[in-house]
């Protein structure tokens, strides 16, 4: 936008010393002292009363500044993590692909919807003085590295690709590199932790595959079938995937999230809607 004002008046500039002649003009005090000059530049530029070639070229001379002083780009240090929240209802608008592929989604219930006498007992399992501050050094956070190479060898990999293959590309859903080497990423994270792989990969389709279920599921993908069907057979694949997974709360396991999805879009003619209660 700059460069097309600086252009644009530059432009003026040079037509205005044609119709005047090929008027000699070297630079702006030239202009400042040609008043024939700088009243048709006045009638060119369509400045009102008040206005002056000074104070344009003040402004003009503030953005190029502005524009040459501010970066390119913002790296960020290695110990920041960006963490957001937002409210979900018929205000907002979904998510973008976008956000979803470059975030690890979570979605949270109402704190009033609590068993309050659970969290307390595990508060006190912590033996801890929760009044304290919590106290950390920067480093403690570790670095923020990049995506892992994509290694299709991966038993990650492997099953995010039959995945994809069998029931996310039909059903209209992209999923691509970039998404699986976040979930490598963040297999190598939890890694340090000994955590079990079903897991992980139950933690992957909670942040990275769930919130992408928005459509309709009625439709037929290009081999005829349902779309419904396809969203109940990988309900079927991922239970037999992570059979033997138990959680305390429903909202941290992907087969009861994906069964609450497929149970909300039978009740809203098979409209399929991650989001909606």
């Amino acid at each position: 936008m700059l460069a097309s004002e600086l252009r644009n008046f530059i432009s003026l500039i040079n037509d205005t010393a044609v119709k005047l002649d090929n008027r000699d003009i070297n630079g702006f005090i030239d202009i400042m002292k040609d008043e024939e000059f700088n009243a048709k530049l006045h009638e060119v530029c369509g400045f009102k009363e008040g206005d002056s070639l000074l104070k344009y070229h003040s402004y003009l001379k503030r953005m190029l500044n502005s524009f040459l002083n501010t970066p390119s780009s913002i790296k960020l240090p290695q110990n920041v993590r960006i963490i957001g929240a937002i409210n979900v209802d018929e205000t907002t608008h979904y998510l973008s692909p976008k956000i979803l592929d470059r975030a690890h989604i979570m979605k949270f219930g109402s704190p009033l919807l609590a068993d309050w006498s659970l969290i307390e007992d595990e508060v006190e399992d912590f033996d801890l003085d929760m009044s304290l501050p919590i106290n950390f050094t920067s480093s403690e956070l570790g670095e923020r590295l990049p995506y892992p190479e994509f290694d299709r060898e991966s038993e990650l990999t492997q099953d995010l690709i039959t995945l994809v293959k069998d029931y996310l590309d039909p059903l209209g859903i992209e999923f691509g590199l970039r998404t699986i080497r976040q979930a490598l990423g963040y297999s190598e994270a939890l890694g340090k932790f000994e955590t079990e792989y079903k897991i992980i990969l139950n933690n992957i389709i909670l942040h990275k595959v769930l919130p992408k279920l928005l459509f309709d599921g009625r439709k037929i993908d290009n081999q005829g079938r349902l779309r419904e069907d396809i969203l109940r057979a990988m309900s079927m694949h991922l239970q037999n995937e992570l059979n033997g997974l138990s959680f305390y709360d429903d909202a941290d396991s992907s087969i009861a999230e994906l069964l609450k999805v497929i149970g909300n879009a039978e009740a809203n003619d098979w409209v399929v809607n991650y989001w909606s209660r």
